[in-house]
């Protein structure tokens, strides 16, 4: 089930698969959000988006909100510690040798000057902003940021993101101005949330070509 579940959410049939998947639904966002937030190659997965769709889901009773928070905090606090062990372990060498077709130099560049200009809140802002929330903490290890400072502002990060971005969908489902545009709101968001997916897979194939 967990085999057929992911292609399903990844297709933005989030309401499909919460309706056959019981429980396992949130094991499944979950362990994306855990990837899409502590491995740098994981950047293509869908973030804010499926935050924002499983939180307007939430206001319809396809999940339960407080279940939802607890996942993605749990998910974004453990991607971000494991994501700073492996810049902190292996370095820009695991990127450049293996994974230089998914991240780019321009996305580590990104990255980079991020983290300097906004420095430790970096962390915690860092959350809101797609790529650059994935490679900021891998960045923080190569850096040797202490890793008691790092942990505070992850802890903090990993709190306010999916309170702001999957309380908001939940909200577009619950306040009557906002709800009464709710359908629309929602297969706006899934293509986008399609489109992202997309977009970043030909990004790779395309750098994989010119690579060769």
């Amino acid at each position: 089930m967990l085999i057929e579940a992911v292609p399903q959410i990844l297709t933005g049939d989030l309401i499909g698969t919460a309706k056959t998947s019981g429980l396992l639904i949130y094991l499944i966002l979950f362990l994306i959000i855990l990837l899409e937030n502590g491995v740098p190659p994981m950047i293509w997965l869908p973030g804010d988006s499926l935050l924002f769709l499983s939180g307007m889901l939430a206001a319809s009773g396809f999940f339960d909100l407080s279940s939802l928070l607890v996942v993605y905090i749990l998910a974004g606090f453990f991607g971000y510690q494991i994501s700073y062990l492996l810049g902190s372990r292996l370095g820009l060498p695991l990127i450049s040798r293996h994974f230089s077709r998914i991240v780019t130099e321009k996305n580590l560049k990104q990255s980079r000057e991020f983290y300097c200009r906004w420095g430790n809140a970096a962390i915690t802002i860092g959350r809101f902003v797609p790529i650059i929330r994935t490679i900021t903490p891998f960045i923080a290890g190569i850096s040797r940021m202490k890793i008691n400072q790092f942990t505070a502002y992850n802890i903090l990060g990993a709190f306010f993101w999916p309170f702001t971005v999957c309380g908001f969908g939940f909200l577009c489902g619950v306040i009557p101005w906002l709800a009464s545009y709710r359908d629309l709101i929602f297969n706006l968001v899934s293509v986008l949330f399609i489109l992202s997916i997309l977009g970043s897979c030909i990004l790779i194939l395309h750098s994989w070509i010119l690579s060769r």
